[in-house]
């Protein structure tokens, strides 16, 4: 089925079911013993603007804040995409220097790390440092 076919299908049973819920509302509330008028007065049109106008300005504020919420969404996913790049990036840099011929580097660059992986925003980030003797293994000394 074409989606402009499935989508007049779907507003034309919305546009029913619409049409039955207000009938029996009206119902229920007695409207049928109101009788018809010939003119409707000014007061009566005024009224009827303010309420469609209040209707459409309630849409319009749940609008609003749905787009704002989704821009906040936005924003915080790009915040945290750069705090990855930011981490991947300082991560990178102290794996370069790992095979450096000073002890004393190699020890700042594993220290690097374990301050990167403790501060890291991803969840999976490793906790730990690594102990002494491993410190000790990875600098020769």
């Amino acid at each position: 089925m074409p989606v402009g076919r499935a989508l007049a299908l779907v507003a034309g049973a919305a546009l029913v079911l619409l049409t039955k819920v207000i009938v029996v509302v009206l119902v229920l509330l007695g409207a049928e013993g109101l009788k018809p008028e010939a003119q409707v007065s000014t007061a009566t049109l005024f009224d009827l603007l303010k309420i469609a106008l209040a209707v459409v300005a309630l849409v319009m504020g749940y609008r609003r804040q749905k787009v704002a919420e989704a821009a906040q969404r936005v924003s915080e996913r790009g915040e945290e995409r750069e705090t990855v790049k930011l981490h991947n990036d300082r991560f990178a840099t102290a794996a370069g220097q790992l095979g450096h011929d000073s002890p004393a580097v190699r020890l700042a660059v594993i220290a690097a790390a374990c301050r990167s992986s403790t501060s890291s925003a991803s969840p999976s980030a490793s906790r730990t440092c690594p102990r002494a003797g491993t410190v000790s293994a990875l600098t020769g000394g």
